[in-house]
């Protein structure tokens, strides 16, 4: 599912207009990434939590070249999904 398709099922869904929806999810996102830049955790219950993760630097290889790279140290963000949600798709899955 992309942008597009989210934003059309929320419009219909909701019975918005589809800017609206649009507006409505890039509102969302952006009140995410913002907290979430801020180094705060973003929970929503029954979906899932996002936070920050720091990771090292180090070396990586490209597997088609086999080139080394240096890769500095940084952070990125981290999803885990909430237990229902990995539920559901456990559902999807086995069926």
């Amino acid at each position: 599912m992309n942008m597009a398709e989210l934003t059309s099922k929320l419009a219909e869904e909701q019975k918005l207009s589809r800017k609206r929806a649009k507006a409505l999810l890039d509102a969302a996102f952006a009140a995410i990434a913002e907290r979430m830049a801020a180094g705060e955790e973003v929970v929503i219950p029954g979906f899932g939590r996002f936070k920050m993760a720091h990771h090292e630097a180090g070396q990586r290889q490209n597997p088609e070249t086999g080139e080394v790279t240096k890769v500095p140290a940084g952070r990125r963000p981290v999803f885990a999904a909430a237990r229902q949600v990995r539920e559901k798709l456990n559902e999807a899955t086995s069926g």
